[in-house]
């Protein structure tokens, strides 16, 4: 019977060990279940940045090319010639005699086949380039006395007025009814 009062106490002393041993693995399983949980959310907030930065990444590469585009637009726009109408003769707006020749200066050189001119009324005109920045435009008919005139230029290749940042430029005069000698022997006399 000792033996059996010694097993039984035995007994219960493991009973109680295990009761604690219990209380001990849940601890350390929930300590085990808590850590995993931890690793994986780090892995989870990792994967986030990371996708993140792939979308900083993809926006800053197409912010990057949107100014390059920009850059390139800018670019062929900068690629115009811009040029000024340094003098007109006769001058806008003002009068001639019906024997005189019309004359345009540019403030730089400039080629005689990268414009096109129009007359209005029409007139039969010889466009000849004087020099690298002159143009001299002789009615070959000759202009009509007490006429207004207007000439439009349309430059080519890129090309635009600074008096109008377009390719465009037009000008008016008119005609007097003396000519230039005439003007010139009246003077004299």
């Amino acid at each position: 019977m000792g033996i059996l009062l010694y097993s039984l106490k035995n007994i219960l002393n493991l009973k109680q060990e295990i009761k604690k041993n219990k209380k001990l693995f849940i601890s350390l399983t929930a300590v085990g279940i808590f850590l995993i949980l931890l690793v994986m959310l780090s892995l989870l907030l990792r994967t986030r940045n990371q996708d993140v930065e792939t979308q900083n990444q993809n926006t800053t590469t197409k912010q990057s090319q949107a100014q390059q585009t920009e850059q390139q637009t800018t670019t062929n726009q900068t690629q115009k010639t811009i040029i000024s109408i340094y003098s007109i003769f006769p001058p806008n707006k003002g009068n001639t005699t019906p024997d005189m020749d019309i004359t345009i200066t540019f403030n730089n050189t400039v080629s005689l086949a990268n414009f096109d001119f129009h007359y209005t009324p029409a007139l039969s005109v010889k466009e000849t380039q004087y020099n690298k920045k002159i143009f001299e435009l002789k009615n070959l008919d000759g202009f009509k006395p007490n006429t207004k005139y207007k000439v439009t230029i349309t430059a080519k290749k890129n090309i635009i007025f600074r008096e109008t940042m377009t390719n465009k430029y037009d000008f008016t005069f008119t005609t007097v009814n003396s000519t230039y000698s005439e003007i010139i022997n009246k003077s004299a006399q």
